[in-house]
């Protein structure tokens, strides 16, 4: 759904809002979270952006910068107001950070 199709959507509407985005920006959709009711799960996927030159170098990711930026996701989360907030690493596909939490 996009923004504009989002923005018109009654504050009831929505049970769950899943989004995606890259791991390096810790950034909650400000203006979609407007029109989540109380309750709303949020489910955010977040992938390490590829690089190319790491991978051509032979060096794999760096396991202390995505946890680091996987706390800063959910240190967001929780000063946003959002409650029961849970993160975990998915096994497939891989990398892949998954937080979630409910809108108050």
């Amino acid at each position: 759904m996009c923004e504009a199709e989002l923005s018109g959507l009654e504050p009831g509407a929505l049970d769950v809002f899943m989004f995606g985005t890259t791991l390096e920006h810790a950034r909650l959709p400000e203006p979609q979270l407007g029109a989540l009711r109380s309750g709303t799960w949020i489910i955010e996927l977040a992938a390490a952006r590829a690089r190319p030159l790491r991978a051509l170098l032979g060096l794999g990711p760096r396991p202390l910068q995505r946890a680091a930026a996987g706390q800063a996701r959910a240190l967001a989360w929780i000063s946003r107001g959002l409650h029961g907030v849970e993160q975990w690493e998915s096994l497939e596909p891989t990398r892949v950070i998954v937080t979630l939490g409910r809108v108050r």
